[in-house]
């Protein structure tokens, strides 16, 4: 019974090297001694340092900590995964060949690390040829979802740190109308586009009229295969750096979503699609709220009154009053207090022939 055990144990032990050395054997790794012992085999991301280290696509293996994998390689797939888990600097630059979008997502970042992104102008991303994301530098404590370029190349590049670096990224060679636009307009439109939308298609467009308390947002149509999605956040600012996805984001299907307010005045809209089937898309129309004035846009009747705006009064604030007491002949307009801006904030006097 021992000899048998023991005869078990070597089979065993065998078979075990054997599928060691096949799998070595696949993925074609070779030792490498430069600063970057990193590339990609067989579309499997690899690294070699003293030995076989083997870093599949999902990147859950242990890296060491003196490598960056792929670091400085041109990245020109339609999409990918890459990372590192060195305390080493790093950077990638994205840039499919004809890509006009590019969307970056964090899949996994450690605490202490700092992470650059960039839009170039340019696929070798020099520095004159780039400029950094309004979201960026990005780290554990301001993570958005998703960063965009429109530009069709991106750079990112990370500083110091620990492990547990990962991204994933997808590019488009579609856009829509306006993509990457800002809109400022008091109301305005966004669509995907005339007919049916393109597969693997980003569009983003960031809703910001100066001075906006609130904005509304209305889908006039909806229509998309379950798998392409609209998603819609609230922003504080126009730069969009924190996002909070409103109630029932992402959108998908055929059902026309509710009327979306923000209470902010601004709203970023991104629309995915991925590489299977399309359908007619959707159109939205917004509309955004300027603060006013207690009584503005009144017409007055009464032969006295007043009419005032106090201290607090804000940035782009547009007020109208009318008076118009009826038979009357002559209005005088007495001002008891006056106190604004010089030359940009105005008040305007108009004599009218009707109410």
């Amino acid at each position: 019974q021992v000899r048998h055990v023991w005869f078990i144990l070597t089979v065993l032990h065998l078979v075990l090297g054997l599928k060691k050395a096949a799998l070595a054997s696949k993925y074609a790794i070779a030792k490498s001694s430069g600063p970057n012992r990193g590339e990609i085999v067989a579309g499997k991301q690899s690294m070699v340092d003293n030995g076989i280290e083997i870093v599949h696509n999902r990147m859950e293996e242990t890296l060491r900590a003196d490598v960056c994998p792929s670091s400085g390689i041109v990245l020109t797939a339609s999409t990918g995964l890459f990372g590192s888990a060195s305390y080493l600097d790093c950077y990638w630059i994205i840039s499919p060949p004809a890509a006009v979008t590019i969307a970056l997502s964090v899949l996994g970042m450690n605490w202490a690390t700092t992470v650059n992104v960039y839009s170039c102008t340019n696929p070798t991303c020099l520095g004159y040829q780039m400029e950094e994301l309004a979201e960026s530098p990005l780290s554990v404590y301001s993570v958005p979802q998703t960063v965009f370029s429109f530009t069709g190349a991106m750079k990112v590049k990370y500083s110091g740190g620990t492990t547990g670096l990962k991204f994933s990224y997808k590019s488009s060679i579609a856009s829509c109308p306006d993509n990457g636009a800002t809109l400022v307009l008091l109301s305005d439109s966004i669509s995907d586009g005339a007919g049916a939308y393109a597969n693997n298609l980003i569009c983003s467009w960031i809703i910001a009229t100066p001075g906006a308390f609130s904005v509304s947002l209305s889908f006039n149509s909806f229509k998309t295969e379950y798998s392409d999605k609209v998603y819609v956040y609230q922003c504080t600012t126009s730069a969009c750096t924190n996002l909070n996805q409103v109630p029932g984001s992402p959108f998908s299907g055929s059902t026309i979503p509710s009327t979306i307010t923000s209470l902010y005045g601004i709203l970023k809209v991104v629309f995915i699609s991925d590489g299977q089937n399309t359908d007619e898309g959707f159109s939205a129309t917004f509309i955004s709220t300027l603060p006013t004035c207690i009584n503005s846009g009144s017409v007055f009747t009464a032969s006295i009154g007043s009419i005032a705006v106090d201290s607090s009064y804000q940035n782009y604030q547009t007020c109208q009053w009318i008076i118009a007491p009826p038979g009357a002949v002559t209005v005088t307009l007495n001002f008891s207090k006056f106190s604004t801006q010089a030359g940009c904030d105005v008040v305007r006097v108009f004599s009218c022939p009707d109410s």
